[in-house]
């Protein structure tokens, strides 16, 4: 009768890896039945010429980079760029446009004119510029729209002190006083 020996250790170099029993996330498990084993890289295929001295075997990735004088690596990272959103200014055009035509065509026109520059800095991206037109644009509206007012309000007053006058007038020539 043979005795049966225990199935001798597998050498230190040979032990299994610890991640052997499970996979870790993202790698797949090892296929059934293949051996577990902790082996060190192989050297790759044989070839019957020798790789020149200075350079990789081409078996494997990166084949053909001397390996005598490795280049530094050097990372250069681009600085950070905020964007920082550039302030809307206003044209005021649908007010410059009512003041010209309701209120002061003058001062509505030159509120126009401003109006239109700013349209045309906002195009160009000419922030100074745009803020200038655009503060002018409001100035010269607000302007126009009090004046505008004041003389409507002026011309009311003269039309109604006109028809009590010449309500007065026509009673004191033809003798009705109401």
């Amino acid at each position: 009768m043979e005795q049966q020996y225990p199935a001798p250790n597998p050498p230190e170099d040979k032990q299994a890896h610890p991640s052997a029993a499970k996979p870790q996330y993202g790698q797949y498990p090892p296929p059934v039945g293949a051996p577990q084993y902790n082996y060190p890289a192989s050297p790759g295929p044989q070839y019957a010429h020798p790789t020149p001295p200075g350079y990789m075997n081409p078996a494997y990735p990166g084949a053909g980079i001397p390996m005598q004088h490795p280049t530094p690596v050097l990372v250069t990272t681009q600085p950070a760029i905020a964007v920082v959103p550039q302030p809307a200014y206003k044209d005021y055009m649908p007010w410059s446009i009512v003041n010209m035509i309701l209120f002061c065509l003058p001062l509505g026109i030159l509120a126009l004119v401003f109006s239109l520059q700013t349209k045309d800095a906002i195009r160009q991206r000419d922030n100074v510029t745009a803020a200038q037109r655009s503060r002018s644009a409001f100035t010269v509206n607000v302007v126009a729209l009090v004046l505008g007012l004041c003389g409507h309000i002026a011309w009311i007053a003269y039309v109604i002190y006109i028809g009590v006058t010449a309500g007065r007038t026509y009673s004191y020539y033809y003798g009705y006083y109401g």
